[in-house]
C-alpha cells in the first residue's frame, strides 16, 4: 500500500472515531488550569514579595539607600508583564494598611506607585525598544535618563520638594538600577570566580569604616574611594557580580543618611554599571 494511501486510511479512521474531537475540551481544559494556577502563583509570590520590600522602607523611615520595592517591581512587570501591576498595588497597600495609615493615602500612595511603574515600563518599551537595561552603554544611559524623569515625577507627586524628597529620589533610581537590571541580567550559569567574591566581601566589610568613621569629611573620602574600587572592580568582573556588590553594599549602609553620600552611591551605581557595559561590549 502506497503512502498516500494509507494516510488517507489513518485520516478516516480518525475521524470516523472523532478522536480530535474527543481530546480536544480535554487539552484545552488543562492548558487553561495550568495558566490559572501558574498566575496565581505569581500573584501571590509578587505580591508578598512587594510587601516585603515596602515593609522594610516603612521600618527605615522611607530613608534608606535603596528601595527594594521599586527595583523588584520594575523587575517583574518587565518580566511577566502588566499582570503583575496588580501584585504591586496588592503588596504596597496591605504594606500601607498594615503599618495603620488611612485608606485614602494607602490608596493614592499605591495607585501612584502603581502607575508610576506602568509609565516606566510603557515608556521603555516604546523610547528604548524590547529593554535589557545594560545591553549596551547607550541603552543604559536611556534607561537612566528615563528612570531619573520618572521617579522625580513620582516623588514630586508624592511630597513636596524638600532634603527627603532629594533622597528618596535618590534611593529609588538606586534600587531600580540595581535590582531591575540584576533580573533582567541574571544567568545562573555564570562561571564563578573566586577572586570576584573575595574582592565582594572586602569591599562589603570595608563599610563598616562608615560606622568607625562618622564625621562628614572621613565619609566624603570613603565614598570617593568606593566610586574608585567599584568602577575598577566593575571593569574586571562584569555586570552581575557588581549588581549584586551594589545591592549588598547599599543594605548594610541603609543607616547612613547624608545627602553628598547617597548622592556619590548613586553615581558610583550609574558609574560601575556603565563602565561593566561598556566593557562588555567592547569585548
Amino acid at each position: 500500500m502506497q503512502l498516500t494511501e494509507r494516510l488517507n486510511t489513518f485520516s478516516a479512521d480518525v475521524v470516523a472515531k472523532n478522536w480530535l474531537k474527543a481530546k480536544q475540551p480535554s487539552f484545552a481544559l488543562r492548558y487553561l488550569r495550568i495558566v490559572f494556577i501558574r498566575r496565581m502563583t505569581e500573584l501571590v509570590l509578587c505580591t508578598l514579595l512587594i510587601f516585603g520590600a515596602e515593609q522594610f522602607l516603612t521600618l527605615n523611615d522611607f530613608i534608606a539607600p535603596l528601595w527594594p520595592t521599586a527595583g523588584v517591581g520594575l523587575g517583574a512587570i518587565f518580566l511577566r508583564g502588566y499582570f503583575l501591576l496588580v501584585a504591586v498595588f496588592l503588596g504596597t497597600l496591605g504594606s500601607y494598611v498594615h503599618n495603620h495609615l488611612s485608606w485614602f493615602i494607602s490608596l493614592q500612595h499605591s495607585l501612584l506607585f502603581t502607575a508610576f511603574l506602568f509609565a516606566v515600563r510603557f515608556l521603555a518599551l516604546r523610547w528604548i525598544g524590547p529593554v535589557t537595561p545594560i545591553a549596551t552603554a547607550k541603552i543604559f544611559g536611556q534607561f537612566t535618563t528615563l528612570i531619573m524623569i520618572a521617579s522625580a515625577v513620582h516623588i514630586i507627586l508624592i511630597m513636596p520638594i524638600s532634603l527627603n524628597a532629594y533622597l528618596m529620589w535618590l534611593a529609588e533610581i538606586n534600587g531600580i538600577l540595581c535590582l531591575t537590571t540584576l533580573c533582567l541580567i541574571f544567568n545562573p550559569f555564570m562561571p564563578s570566580r573566586y577572586l570576584q567574591w573575595v574582592l565582594s566581601f572586602i569591599l562589603m566589610g570595608g563599610c563598616s569604616l562608615y560606622y568607625i568613621f562618622p564625621d562628614v569629611r572621613s565619609q566624603l573620602g570613603l565614598s570617593l574611594f568606593l566610586l574608585t574600587a567599584l568602577s575598577i572592580y566593575a571593569k574586571y568582573f562584569g555586570q552581575i557580580p557588581t549588581c549584586i556588590t551594589l545591592i549588598s553594599i547599599l543594605v548594610l549602609l541603609t543607616p547612613i543618611q547624608l545627602g553628598v553620600q547617597l548622592t556619590l552611591l548613586t553615581l558610583t551605581i550609574i558609574l560601575s554599571l556603565n563602565i561593566a557595559t561598556y566593557t562588555l561590549a567592547s569585548r
